[in-house]
């Protein structure tokens, strides 16, 4: 009796047991997800912010368009470089305004990208003094530094190391370099114009090796004004034009453009 009583306690002991098989499973379980895990690739910063661009065009700066914005990818050996730049009228919904062709209020530009930290800045560069010495060039550079145009912090960078940057912001804004409401005085009344943004979109991108451009739909209501008898004779009218920004890169030893005469193609 007292043997089977030994024997009795023993099995209910040993059902009392955790099975084994429990956790063993559970250590190959979770070594598997882990070893799942590490094959998973983990997308870069630049990978998140251009993956599934609608439009991709690479060059000395490449261009991308993703969901309405518009990411430029600017080297460091570009730092510093001056561009030639200019907007011009690629469509027009009323040609008694301005026709195709026409130029912003700024008409051609000269900018280039510096670099602090982690911020790029486009630059206004002035080519309106001149010396034949150095040092004096030098000196006189002092005094025309260039304005800060537009500031665009680095989003990410790409597999060659350039900086990406967001400059959705800037082409859609309404500056003198963008806007060319200057222009429209052939009808012999004077223009008031108000920029809608939120009727206003960025519709294509290009980048080749030595210059890119960005074309933007652009909206607005204007106010027009006989400048004699000060009547308004038409007013709240809408207005949509499609204009094209192209920027050159020039060459590192550029020569300086005539005072006289400072005509120079651009599309």
């Amino acid at each position: 009796m007292r043997k089977l009583a030994i024997l009795i306690l023993c099995g209910i002991a040993l059902s009392g047991q955790p099975s084994q098989a429990g956790p063993i499973k559970k250590l190959f379980s979770k070594k598997a997800k882990t070893e799942q895990k590490d094959t998973v690739k983990t997308k870069t910063a630049y990978e998140k912010l251009v993956d599934g661009a609608s439009v991709s065009k690479d060059g000395a700066v490449s261009v991308r368009m993703k969901k309405g914005k518009v990411y430029l990818e600017i080297p460091d050996s570009l730092l510093g470089r001056t561009f030639a730049a200019a907007t011009t009228v690629k469509s027009i919904s009323d040609n008694s305004i301005a026709v195709v062709g026409s130029k912003s209020v700024r008409g051609l530009s000269f900018f280039t990208f510096t670099k602090a930290d982690s911020t790029l800045y486009l630059r206004q560069v002035s080519f309106d003094y001149s010396a034949k010495d150095t040092n004096v060039l030098k000196a006189l550079a002092y005094s025309h530094t260039g304005a800060i145009m537009q500031n665009f912090p680095v989003k990410a960078k790409n597999a060659k190391g350039a900086s990406v940057v967001d400059a959705s912001e800037w082409f859609l804004s309404n500056g003198d370099f963008f806007n060319i409401f200057s222009f429209m005085m052939s009808s012999g009344y004077a223009y008031k114009e108000t920029y809608n943004k939120n009727l206003s979109y960025i519709t294509d991108v290009k980048a080749f090796a030595d210059n890119f451009s960005v074309t933007v739909s652009r909206s607005y209501v204007y106010d027009a004004t006989n400048p004699y008898t000060m009547k308004t004779v038409k007013k709240k009218v809408p207005f949509t034009v499609e204009t094209t920004s192209s920027f050159f890169l020039l060459p590192e030893d550029i020569y300086h453009p005539r005072m006289a005469d400072p005509r120079m193609g651009f599309f």
